[in-house]
Protein backbone atom coordinates (compact mmCIF):
# COMPACT_ATOMS: atom_id res chain seq x y z
CA UNK A 1 0.00 0.00 0.00
CA UNK A 2 1.14 3.75 -0.73
CA UNK A 3 2.79 5.02 2.37
CA UNK A 4 1.40 8.83 3.45
CA UNK A 5 3.10 11.90 1.74
CA UNK A 6 3.62 14.44 4.41
CA UNK A 7 3.62 17.81 2.67
CA UNK A 8 4.98 20.98 4.59
CA UNK A 9 2.24 23.34 4.96
CA UNK A 10 4.64 26.13 3.50
CA UNK A 11 4.48 24.17 0.31
CA UNK A 12 0.74 23.37 0.14
CA UNK A 13 0.44 27.57 0.05
CA UNK A 14 2.89 28.67 -1.23
CA UNK A 15 1.31 31.22 -3.33
CA UNK A 16 4.04 30.70 -6.84
CA UNK A 17 3.99 26.76 -6.92
CA UNK A 18 1.53 25.36 -4.38
CA UNK A 19 1.71 21.55 -3.70
CA UNK A 20 -1.21 20.06 -6.30
CA UNK A 21 -3.50 18.04 -3.90
CA UNK A 22 -5.62 16.82 -6.32
CA UNK A 23 -3.97 13.71 -7.79
CA UNK A 24 -4.15 12.28 -3.35
CA UNK A 25 -7.55 10.62 -3.30
CA UNK A 26 -6.82 10.76 0.38
CA UNK A 27 -6.72 13.98 1.81
CA UNK A 28 -5.57 14.45 5.63
CA UNK A 29 -4.40 17.79 7.77
CA UNK A 30 -2.01 17.02 10.36
CA UNK A 31 -0.46 19.08 13.31
CA UNK A 32 1.68 18.02 16.41
CA UNK A 33 4.77 17.68 17.69
CA UNK A 34 8.35 16.28 17.03
CA UNK A 35 6.55 13.08 16.27
CA UNK A 36 5.08 14.22 13.62
CA UNK A 37 7.35 16.43 12.16
CA UNK A 38 11.35 15.24 12.46
CA UNK A 39 13.46 13.57 10.07
CA UNK A 40 16.69 13.15 10.23
CA UNK A 41 18.53 10.48 8.00
CA UNK A 42 21.75 11.29 10.07
CA UNK A 43 20.30 10.44 13.47
CA UNK A 44 18.77 7.81 12.02
CA UNK A 45 15.25 9.31 13.59
CA UNK A 46 11.89 9.69 11.35
CA UNK A 47 8.39 10.71 12.24
CA UNK A 48 5.40 8.72 12.36
CA UNK A 49 3.49 10.42 9.43
CA UNK A 50 5.57 8.90 6.55
CA UNK A 51 5.38 5.43 8.14
CA UNK A 52 1.69 5.48 7.75
CA UNK A 53 0.36 3.47 4.83
CA UNK A 54 -2.77 3.14 2.67
CA UNK A 55 -4.75 1.09 -0.07
CA UNK A 56 -5.41 4.89 -2.08
CA UNK A 57 -3.00 7.39 -2.80
CA UNK A 58 -2.40 9.41 0.45
CA UNK A 59 -0.97 13.05 1.38
CA UNK A 60 -0.88 15.00 4.39
CA UNK A 61 -0.54 18.93 4.76
CA UNK A 62 1.53 18.99 7.88
CA UNK A 63 1.46 21.96 10.42
CA UNK A 64 3.35 20.15 12.99
CA UNK A 65 6.89 21.39 14.42
CA UNK A 66 9.32 20.22 17.07
CA UNK A 67 8.72 21.47 20.54
CA UNK A 68 5.23 22.41 19.84
CA UNK A 69 3.25 22.48 23.37
CA UNK A 70 -1.01 21.68 22.29
CA UNK A 71 -1.38 25.73 23.90
CA UNK A 72 1.01 26.91 21.15
CA UNK A 73 -0.26 25.49 17.62
CA UNK A 74 -2.45 27.65 17.14
CA UNK A 75 -0.78 30.69 17.84
CA UNK A 76 1.96 29.60 16.36
CA UNK A 77 0.45 28.15 12.87
CA UNK A 78 -2.90 29.72 12.58
CA UNK A 79 -2.83 28.45 8.97
CA UNK A 80 -3.90 24.76 10.79
CA UNK A 81 -6.96 26.61 12.10
CA UNK A 82 -7.91 27.85 8.99
CA UNK A 83 -7.33 24.73 6.47
CA UNK A 84 -9.31 23.01 9.37
CA UNK A 85 -12.57 24.89 8.40
CA UNK A 86 -11.84 26.19 5.09
CA UNK A 87 -12.30 23.03 3.77
CA UNK A 88 -12.99 19.07 3.64
CA UNK A 89 -10.52 16.77 5.14
CA UNK A 90 -10.69 13.02 4.90
CA UNK A 91 -9.41 12.93 8.66
CA UNK A 92 -7.41 15.27 10.94
CA UNK A 93 -4.15 13.82 12.49
CA UNK A 94 -2.88 15.57 15.97
CA UNK A 95 0.10 14.60 18.13
CA UNK A 96 0.30 16.63 21.40
CA UNK A 97 0.45 16.66 24.80
CA UNK A 98 3.64 14.84 24.92
CA UNK A 99 5.60 18.16 25.32
CA UNK A 100 2.95 19.65 27.35
CA UNK A 101 4.19 16.68 29.92
CA UNK A 102 7.39 17.63 29.68
CA UNK A 103 6.98 21.08 30.00
CA UNK A 104 5.24 20.84 33.51
CA UNK A 105 7.80 18.24 34.38
CA UNK A 106 10.94 20.70 34.17
CA UNK A 107 8.85 23.09 36.22
CA UNK A 108 11.12 24.11 39.13
CA UNK A 109 10.03 23.48 42.54
CA UNK A 110 11.11 27.48 43.77
CA UNK A 111 9.71 30.45 42.49
CA UNK A 112 12.18 33.11 40.74
CA UNK A 113 11.62 34.78 44.89
CA UNK A 114 13.04 31.37 46.00
CA UNK A 115 9.72 30.41 47.27
CA UNK A 116 8.27 26.24 46.80
CA UNK A 117 5.77 26.22 44.15
CA UNK A 118 2.18 24.70 44.90
CA UNK A 119 2.38 21.01 43.95
CA UNK A 120 -0.99 21.61 41.59
CA UNK A 121 1.98 24.05 39.47
CA UNK A 122 4.51 21.12 39.06
CA UNK A 123 4.24 17.66 37.74
CA UNK A 124 7.69 16.15 39.80
CA UNK A 125 7.85 16.80 44.08
CA UNK A 126 11.40 16.48 46.01
CA UNK A 127 12.60 14.59 47.56
CA UNK A 128 12.17 16.50 51.04
CA UNK A 129 8.39 16.49 50.05
CA UNK A 130 8.08 12.62 49.02
CA UNK A 131 6.09 10.49 52.44
CA UNK A 132 7.92 7.76 51.15
CA UNK A 133 11.51 8.66 49.45
CA UNK A 134 11.66 4.87 48.20
CA UNK A 135 8.49 4.93 46.77
CA UNK A 136 8.33 6.31 42.98
CA UNK A 137 4.83 7.51 43.42
CA UNK A 138 5.96 9.84 46.17
CA UNK A 139 7.66 11.96 43.38
CA UNK A 140 4.36 12.81 41.38
CA UNK A 141 2.04 15.60 41.98
CA UNK A 142 -1.77 14.19 41.94
CA UNK A 143 -2.37 17.73 41.92
CA UNK A 144 -0.11 19.29 39.15
CA UNK A 145 -1.30 15.44 37.00
CA UNK A 146 -5.00 17.03 37.47
CA UNK A 147 -4.00 20.52 36.44
CA UNK A 148 -2.39 19.34 33.32
CA UNK A 149 -5.22 17.12 32.61
CA UNK A 150 -7.35 19.77 33.05
CA UNK A 151 -5.61 22.09 30.38
CA UNK A 152 -5.41 19.58 28.19
CA UNK A 153 -8.96 18.21 27.61
CA UNK A 154 -10.06 22.14 27.29
CA UNK A 155 -7.52 22.49 24.51
CA UNK A 156 -8.93 18.85 22.96
CA UNK A 157 -12.59 20.07 23.23
CA UNK A 158 -11.41 23.45 21.24
CA UNK A 159 -10.11 21.94 18.80
CA UNK A 160 -13.33 19.50 18.34
CA UNK A 161 -14.97 22.30 18.51
CA UNK A 162 -13.02 24.30 15.91
CA UNK A 163 -13.64 21.02 13.43
CA UNK A 164 -17.09 21.53 13.76
CA UNK A 165 -17.22 25.36 13.00
CA UNK A 166 -16.19 24.65 9.29
CA UNK A 167 -16.37 22.29 6.29
CA UNK A 168 -14.58 19.09 8.24
CA UNK A 169 -17.56 18.87 10.41
CA UNK A 170 -17.74 15.64 11.95
CA UNK A 171 -14.66 14.27 10.47
CA UNK A 172 -12.60 12.20 12.35
CA UNK A 173 -9.65 13.40 14.85
CA UNK A 174 -6.55 10.62 15.01
CA UNK A 175 -4.74 11.15 17.89
CA UNK A 176 -2.20 9.11 19.66
CA UNK A 177 -0.74 7.76 23.04
CA UNK A 178 3.18 8.27 23.81
CA UNK A 179 5.20 4.98 23.92
CA UNK A 180 6.96 5.13 27.69
CA UNK A 181 10.80 6.60 27.32
CA UNK A 182 13.98 5.52 29.23
CA UNK A 183 14.81 8.76 31.77
CA UNK A 184 18.41 9.24 30.56
CA UNK A 185 21.03 11.57 29.94
CA UNK A 186 20.55 11.98 26.18
CA UNK A 187 19.42 14.60 24.47
CA UNK A 188 20.25 17.19 21.24
CA UNK A 189 23.00 19.75 21.21
CA UNK A 190 21.60 22.82 23.55
CA UNK A 191 20.14 20.32 25.66
CA UNK A 192 22.74 17.66 26.35
CA UNK A 193 21.25 15.99 29.47
CA UNK A 194 18.14 14.93 28.04
CA UNK A 195 14.67 16.56 28.86
CA UNK A 196 12.98 13.91 31.94
CA UNK A 197 17.06 13.52 33.36
CA UNK A 198 17.95 16.66 34.98
CA UNK A 199 14.50 17.59 36.07
CA UNK A 200 14.47 14.07 38.16
CA UNK A 201 17.84 15.14 39.09
CA UNK A 202 17.06 18.55 39.99
CA UNK A 203 13.96 17.16 42.58
CA UNK A 204 16.44 14.48 44.07
CA UNK A 205 14.62 11.80 42.86
CA UNK A 206 17.14 8.73 43.68
CA UNK A 207 18.34 7.22 39.99
CA UNK A 208 16.85 3.50 40.91
CA UNK A 209 13.36 5.70 41.09
CA UNK A 210 14.19 7.48 37.83
CA UNK A 211 12.16 4.81 35.60
CA UNK A 212 9.53 4.42 38.28
CA UNK A 213 8.52 8.09 38.07
CA UNK A 214 9.18 8.30 34.60
CA UNK A 215 6.41 5.08 33.89
CA UNK A 216 4.04 6.97 36.51
CA UNK A 217 3.64 9.71 34.68
CA UNK A 218 3.42 8.74 31.16
CA UNK A 219 1.21 6.55 32.05
CA UNK A 220 -1.36 9.30 34.28
CA UNK A 221 -0.99 10.71 30.39
CA UNK A 222 -1.51 7.59 28.77
CA UNK A 223 -4.76 6.49 30.75
CA UNK A 224 -6.17 10.25 29.86
CA UNK A 225 -5.70 10.40 26.54
CA UNK A 226 -6.95 6.86 26.02
CA UNK A 227 -10.37 8.61 27.86
CA UNK A 228 -10.37 10.98 24.94
CA UNK A 229 -11.45 8.35 22.26
CA UNK A 230 -15.32 8.39 21.36
CA UNK A 231 -15.48 4.86 22.26
CA UNK A 232 -14.20 5.28 25.79
CA UNK A 233 -16.66 5.68 29.04
CA UNK A 234 -14.46 7.87 30.72
CA UNK A 235 -17.35 10.73 30.81
CA UNK A 236 -14.92 13.45 28.95
CA UNK A 237 -14.85 11.34 25.36
CA UNK A 238 -14.98 13.70 22.42
CA UNK A 239 -16.92 13.08 19.77
CA UNK A 240 -15.25 10.93 16.54
CA UNK A 241 -12.08 11.36 18.37
CA UNK A 242 -10.35 8.14 18.03
CA UNK A 243 -6.97 7.48 20.11
CA UNK A 244 -4.32 4.82 18.94
CA UNK A 245 -2.00 3.20 22.30
CA UNK A 246 1.43 3.98 20.94
CA UNK A 247 2.22 2.87 24.44
CA UNK A 248 0.98 -0.60 23.81
CA UNK A 249 3.12 -1.35 20.76
CA UNK A 250 6.53 -3.51 22.06
CA UNK A 251 9.38 -1.50 21.46
CA UNK A 252 12.91 -1.79 22.37
CA UNK A 253 13.49 0.20 25.25
CA UNK A 254 16.88 2.38 25.64
CA UNK A 255 20.13 1.24 28.20
CA UNK A 256 19.35 3.70 31.31
CA UNK A 257 22.96 4.32 30.76
CA UNK A 258 23.04 5.08 27.31
CA UNK A 259 23.80 8.88 26.21
CA UNK A 260 23.38 8.15 22.42
CA UNK A 261 21.14 6.03 20.46
CA UNK A 262 19.98 2.89 22.14
CA UNK A 263 16.99 0.50 21.05
CA UNK A 264 14.48 2.34 19.43
CA UNK A 265 14.99 5.64 20.09
CA UNK A 266 17.36 8.38 18.78
CA UNK A 267 17.70 10.13 22.49
CA UNK A 268 15.74 10.07 25.36
CA UNK A 269 12.54 10.98 24.08
CA UNK A 270 12.72 10.12 20.02
CA UNK A 271 11.83 7.47 17.96
CA UNK A 272 14.49 6.28 16.00
CA UNK A 273 13.51 4.49 12.33
CA UNK A 274 13.17 1.13 13.91
CA UNK A 275 10.60 2.49 16.60
CA UNK A 276 8.56 4.50 13.87
CA UNK A 277 8.46 2.05 11.81
CA UNK A 278 6.98 -0.61 14.58
CA UNK A 279 4.09 2.24 15.25
CA UNK A 280 3.60 2.68 11.57
CA UNK A 281 1.72 -0.76 10.81
CA UNK A 282 -0.30 -0.63 13.68
CA UNK A 283 -1.76 3.00 13.72
CA UNK A 284 -2.40 2.58 10.07
CA UNK A 285 -4.66 -0.64 10.36
CA UNK A 286 -6.29 1.40 13.93
CA UNK A 287 -7.15 4.27 11.10
CA UNK A 288 -8.37 1.74 8.87
CA UNK A 289 -10.80 0.15 10.90
CA UNK A 290 -11.98 3.23 12.00
CA UNK A 291 -12.80 4.66 8.55
CA UNK A 292 -15.76 2.22 8.17
CA UNK A 293 -17.71 4.68 10.19
CA UNK A 294 -17.25 7.52 8.07
CA UNK A 295 -18.37 8.07 4.15
CA UNK A 296 -14.82 7.95 2.43
CA UNK A 297 -14.14 9.09 -0.89
CA UNK A 298 -12.95 6.97 -4.19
Amino acid sequence: MPYLLPVPVGHYLDPNQPFPLDPYNWQFLAEGDSWFSITDQVLNNRNLLPCLHFPKAAAAINCAAPGDIAGKMFKRNPQFKMLLQQRWWLAILVSASGNDLIDAINVTPNDSTGQLRPARERILLTKAEAIDASDPHAYVSEAGMNALAGYLLWWFASLVEWRDAGQSKGRPVFLHTYSVPVARPAGVPGKSKGWLHPALVRNGVPKDLHQGVTDIVFGKLRLFLLGLDTDARSGYQLPNVHVFDSAAMPLDQADPDATGPSGDWVNEIHLSTSGAEKLGQPFSSFILQRFSRYGMPG
